[in-house]
């Protein structure tokens, strides 16, 4: 049986609600879009953005990282993460709500906090629902008047293969003018079909990329093996700006052509100059 919620139903319809009200949002049936942030438009309100939220998509029963940004003109009295399997309407009044994800509850936060942002790893409820519903992640913040905003995502969830990275790391640093060794880690009980690495430097944003990078790549596994190791090559433009990002994502699709959760990864040119070999012979 799913576990019911550990807070109050009236706080999760609530949150549900408001943020069904939003304009940046369409009505809730349920049908939700997310990072946009929240006060439900009431004065004083605190604003919620997720901020980020990955993988997305995620596998079934894999734990997955929130950063939320809290604004609010008063105190920040508590702020609440939901992981939620959402059913029904809440105009019809059929709405069913149950955590999917262990709720985190965050308070005791420091006097005359007014902005911060939260990091946490959402961790799914045992028994795990294998189930493929959509999993709704809802941040809720509270201030010391009582007043609530909220944003929330939807996150899609799959079976097919689980995918890392090897190379690059968080902290590997990239130059202008050199190769990026990347290597990626896939796997699933029934075979790999096809692994793919794409990278792509922010050609919307400031510093504007001269060359932008727009670079993608698909290798095919007609064995179907069950772990894999596929490694390729990131050629930084010379001319890419100092501060510019470039974000690599993988991906795979599983002999029965279903896709898996997406690695993301994004990494900030530090400066001009040759770039240090990072692939390293690994056999898979």
């Amino acid at each position: 049986m799913k576990r019911a919620l550990v807070i109050r139903f009236a706080v999760v319809t609530a949150a549900i609600a408001l943020v069904a009200a939003c304009d940046q949002r369409t009505p809730l049936n349920p049908v939700f879009k997310g990072g946009g942030g929240s006060s439900n438009g009431v004065k004083g309100a605190p604003v919620v953005s997720i901020d980020t939220l990955r993988p997305n998509p995620v596998n079934v029963g894999d734990s997955i990282y929130i950063a939320v940004h809290v604004v609010d003109d008063s105190l920040i009295s508590q702020v609440q993460l939901l992981g939620l399997t959402v059913k029904g309407s809440v105009d019809l009044g059929t709405l069913s709500v149950t955590n999917r994800y262990g709720p985190i509850s965050i308070g005791n936060f420091r006097a005359g906090l007014k902005d911060t942002t939260l990091r946490r790893f959402l961790q799914p409820m045992v028994p795990v629902d294998t189930s493929l519903d959509s999993l709704v992640v809802i941040a809720v913040a509270t201030d010391n008047s009582g007043k609530t905003g909220a944003d929330t995502v939807v996150v899609r969830l799959v079976t097919g293969p689980r995918v890392s990275f090897i190379t690059p790391l968080p902290t590997t640093q990239i130059y202008a003018g050199g190769d990026m060794g990347v290597i990626v880690h896939a796997t699933h009980p029934d075979g790999v079909q096809t692994v793919t690495v794409t990278a792509k430097s922010n050609a919307a944003s400031v510093p504007l990329w001269p060359t932008p990078v727009r670079d993608s790549v698909t290798t095919t596994y007609p064995t179907f093996p069950k772990d894999t190791i596929m490694q390729t090559t990131v050629t930084v433009p010379p001319n890419a700006p100092i501060g510019g990002r470039i974000t690599f994502t993988a991906s795979a699709i599983d002999v029965n052509g279903k896709p898996g959760s997406i690695a993301t990864l994004t990494l900030t040119v530090k400066g001009i100059g040759a770039l240090p070999a990072a692939v390293r012979n690994v056999s898979g």
